[in-house]
């Protein structure tokens, strides 16, 4: 298992940068920041941001032990939770990091018991799923640090994604890979889609496309799948390891069974 992250040219497919520094099983979450000058890499002790030209650490931060963490569609913040030492015992604390600084931002209130679960692509929201209450997942304006409104329980999540205007929410359960599409503006579970595999159910990517037409499921061993995202309608399935979408909407950005550079396939309307 390779443990750096890897940046590719996705033109050429050249290998741009190679960024290290993590533990066995490489970086778990990566995002581009906002200007695409830098890369926020993070396993679940360290989070790094490297310069993209160079190739240079900018800088770490090591906040909590980490359970959970988002990093903002902007890539601009990061909310994260987990234990955090208090002189000779641990304190469970949801907190958020400004990453551009390294600097904490101010608290959400009452969120301790809370895991960070996704943000929408503008970095103006942030949902969090209660580790009680049945999983009840809660939307936050972090303009205000207040809740917006509840969005219904969930199981234990592996993977999320929002769509862009904050629409949608696609959520991965951990335990038996069902994926769940509500509403964010009332909560209601639009649709679910059972996984390919029942045996091996977790995913490796789940991605809205930037016009929010498309929802994007992908797993190691049973390709990607493609659904409408407001229905759930199933579209042509294609091959690969992960998706994403190009920020111009006019290609899938797939990953190789083989490894190495991501292929880009043209999306067709």
């Amino acid at each position: 298992m390779d443990e750096t992250a890897k940046l590719w040219d996705l033109a050429s497919g050249q290998e741009l940068q190679s960024f290290a520094g993590f533990g066995m099983l490489g970086p778990r979450y990566l995002a581009f920041s906002s200007d695409s000058r830098s890369v926020i890499a993070a396993d679940l002790q360290t989070v790094k941001v490297f310069d993209v030209s160079t190739g240079s650490e900018l800088r770490t931060l090591t906040p909590l032990l980490i359970d959970r963490l988002a990093i903002s569609g902007n890539g601009r913040w990061m909310a994260a939770s987990g234990q955090r030492m208090m002189g000779n015992k641990s304190q469970r604390k949801l907190g958020l990091w400004d990453l551009e600084t390294g600097l904490a931002l101010p608290e959400l209130p009452d969120s301790n018991d809370h895991n960070p679960v996704a943000s929408d692509p503008e970095g103006l929201f942030l949902v969090t799923q209660r580790k009680e209450d049945d999983g009840e997942l809660v939307l936050w304006d972090l303009a205000n640090r207040q809740p917006i409104r509840e969005l219904g329980s969930a199981p234990d999540i592996w993977l999320a994604a929002v769509s862009p205007g904050a629409k949608l929410l696609a959520t991965q359960n951990k335990d038996d890979g069902v994926l769940m599409v509500r509403s964010m503006k009332t909560g209601e579970v639009l649709y679910q889609k059972n996984p390919p595999d029942p045996e091996d159910p977790v995913a490796s990517g789940l991605a809205f496309s930037p016009d929010s037409l498309l929802l994007g499921f992908s797993s190691f061993k049973n390709g990607i799948q493609i659904f409408d995202a407001e229905t759930g309608k199933e579209q042509p399935q294609l091959s690969g390891t992960a998706i994403n979408f190009s920020p111009d909407n006019k290609n899938f950005i797939l990953g190789r069974q083989s490894g190495g550079a991501p292929l880009l396939r043209e999306r067709k309307s």
